[in-house]
C-alpha cells in the first residue's frame, strides 16, 4: 500500500491569520518561549520584521485603487480593440495610455459591450477594495514569511446582444500582496508586489462560460495591475512584479479613514537600535546546531516508503542537507549515527528556529529565543510527522468490501532527529545602524554599537561533517 503524503502548503496557500496567535512564539513577539518538536506550520522568521513606528517606505491604498483601475481599463481596451480588429497585437507592457483614443473613450464612458459595472471602478467603489492586513505563509516544510495583503474585486458588465438584450456582471477576485523578499537568511531584501487574480464568476450560473471569449483572462489582468503599480511608483521594466526598493520589514497600516490605509516598510539604515546586552543571555555571535543521529521509528503503515532519503533542514532559514551529498537508506527501526553540524550567525537574531523535513512528506520544528541561550546545551529531539492513508485491516469472518474498504487516515511520527545546540561565546560586533522595526523590549535589545563582552559558555562543538 503506497502512502499519500500530507498536503504541503506552499506560498500560494495563504491564510490571513494574526502574526502572533495564542501559544505561538513568533520572532519579534513580546512573550517568546521555547517551543520543541512541533508539526504545525512554523512561525515566520524574524526578517523581515514588522515595521517600526516611523516607517520610511509607504504605498497608499489610493494609489493601489488607481493601479487596479488602470489594470481593468487596459484589459477593457484590449477586449474592445479585438472586437474591431481580431488580429490586433499588444506589446508586453501595453498600458491604457497607449489605447486608441476612440476605444479609450468607450472605456471611460462605459459604452462598450464589456464595461465597468455601475459604481464598480476601484476609485469610485466602496467595499470593492478591502483594508490591508498583516499575514504570513503557512508552509509546513519550509520557513514561513510575513507579508501584507489586500483583497479586492473587479466587476465588469457584459452586454448580451442577442434577440432579447440583457446585461450580466462578471466578477474577478483579486489579492494584492506586498512582501519584503529576503533571500535565504539575509536581514534585508527588496519590496516585491504580486497580484493574484482569480477565475471569474458571473451573477448567473453558466453565464461566465458564455462570455469567456470576451475576457482575456486573470493572468493578463494581473500583469496590467502590476504595470499600473509600477507606473504609479515611477518604475519601469517588464519584470513580473515591481521592485520597489530595499527593505527590512513589511506591514499594513490602518488609518482612521480607510481611504488613507497603506502598505509600509522600513528602508535599511533608517533606524538605530540600542546595543546588545548580555544580562539574560550568553554573549556570542554564532550558534552551532549539531545533529547527532537519526532514528526511523516503526509506524503502523503496512508498506512504508523505503527510501533512500535525504533530509532537508533549515536553521534560521539557512538550508542544510543530510547527508550533504547523496542519500541514506533508513528502514523502519534503522539508525544513522553520522554527526553533522550547521553554524550560523546569531548576532542580530532574536531566536533560533530549526526545521527538519524528511523527504517523504514529514516535517517538524523547534524554536528557542535568545533569552534561553538559543537552546544551548542539552540533547534534544525533533520527530517528523506526516499523514498517510491505507485500507483498513480485514475483520476475521467478515466479507471484504470491494476495493478493500474505505481508506483510513493515520499520522506517523517517524524520523527522530537527535541534536544539541552550542551557543559559542565570543566577541559580539554589531553595525551601528540597521533597518527594520526595533527589537528592544522583546528579548535582550539587539543592534548598534560594539560589545567586546565574552562569556565562559559551552565547549566547542565535537567533530562533525559541516553542512
Amino acid at each position: 500500500m503506497h502512502f499519500i503524503p500530507r498536503h504541503r502548503r506552499t506560498f500560494a496557500t495563504l491564510l490571513a491569520l494574526p502574526l502572533i496567535a495564542a501559544g505561538v512564539c513568533t520572532l519579534g513577539s513580546t512573550a517568546a518561549q521555547a517551543q520543541e518538536d512541533n508539526i504545525s506550520a512554523p512561525p515566520p522568521l524574524q526578517f523581515p520584521t514588522l515595521p517600526g513606528p516611523n516607517p520610511t517606505g509607504s504605498f497608499g491604498l489610493g494609489s493601489l485603487r488607481s493601479a487596479l483601475e488602470q489594470g481593468g481599463n487596459t484589459e477593457l481596451c484590449k477586449i474592445l480593440t479585438k472586437q474591431v480588429n481580431p488580429n490586433a497585437v499588444f506589446p508586453p507592457n501595453f498600458t491604457f495610455a497607449q489605447c486608441d483614443p476612440a476605444i479609450a473613450a468607450k472605456v471611460n464612458s462605459r459604452s462598450g459591450s464589456v464595461r465597468w459595472a455601475s459604481g464598480a471602478r476601484p476609485r469610485e467603489c466602496g467595499n470593492c477594495v478591502g483594508r490591508p492586513s498583516n499575514t504570513r505563509t503557512q508552509a509546513l516544510d519550509r520557513p514561513n514569511r510575513r507579508f501584507a495583503t489586500v483583497h479586492a474585486r473587479l466587476t465588469f458588465t457584459v452586454v448580451d446582444a442577442g434577440p432579447t438584450p440583457f446585461d450580466r456582471d462578471v466578477i474577478f477576485p483579486v489579492d494584492v500582496n506586498f512582501e519584503c523578499r529576503v533571500a535565504g537568511a539575509q536581514k534585508r531584501g527588496e519590496i516585491q508586489v504580486t497580484s493574484v487574480v482569480g477565475q471569474p464568476f458571473a451573477d448567473e450560473p453558466g453565464f461566465g462560460e458564455s462570455v469567456a471569449d470576451f475576457l482575456l483572462g486573470p493572468l493578463n489582468i494581473s500583469r496590467s495591475i502590476e504595470n499600473g503599480i509600477r507606473t504609479a511608483l515611477g518604475g519601469g521594466g517588464s519584470t513580473p512584479g515591481p521592485n520597489l526598493g530595499p527593505c527590512t520589514s513589511i506591514g499594513a497600516r490602518l488609518d482612521q479613514s480607510p481611504a488613507f490605509d497603506s502598505f509600509v516598510w522600513d528602508i535599511p539604515g533608517s533606524q538605530t537600535l540600542p546595543p546588545i546586552t548580555t544580562t539574560h543571555a550568553l554573549p556570542g555571535s554564532e550558534a552551532t546546531v549539531v545533529f547527532d543521529s537519526i532514528v526511523r521509528k516503526p509506524t503502523i503503515e503496512s508498506q512504508p516508503p523505503t527510501g533512500p532519503f535525504q533530509f532537508v533542514l533549515f536553521v534560521n532559514g539557512n538550508t542544510a542537507l543530510i547527508p550533504r551529498i547523496g542519500t541514506v537508506a533508513l528502514p523502519p527501526g534503522g539508525r544513522h549515527d553520522q554527526r553533522y553540524c550547521k553554524t550560523i550567525t546569531v548576532a542580530n537574531a532574536e531566536a533560533l528556529q530549526i526545521l527538519v523535513t524528511d523527504g517523504v512528506g514529514g516535517a517538524a520544528w523547534s524554536q528557542f529565543p535568545r533569552g534561553v541561550d538559543f537552546g544551548n546545551g542539552p540533547s534534544r529531539t525533533i520527530t517528523t510527522g506526516r499523514q498517510f492513508f491505507q485500507a483498513p485491516n480485514p475483520i476475521p469472518g467478515a466479507p471484504t468490501p470491494p476495493g478493500g474498504g474505505k481508506p483510513q487516515s493515520f499520522f506517523a511520527r517517524e524520523f527522530e532527529v537527535r541534536y544539541h545546540v552550542v551557543f559559542s561565546p565570543g566577541v559580539v560586533a554589531q553595525p551601528t545602524t540597521t533597518g527594520g522595526g526595533p527589537l528592544a523590549g522583546t528579548h535582550p535589545p539587539l543592534g548598534g554599537g560594539v560589545s567586546t563582552t565574552t562569556g565562559t559558555g559551552s565547549p566547542p562543538p565535537p567533530a562533525c561533517i559541516k553542512i
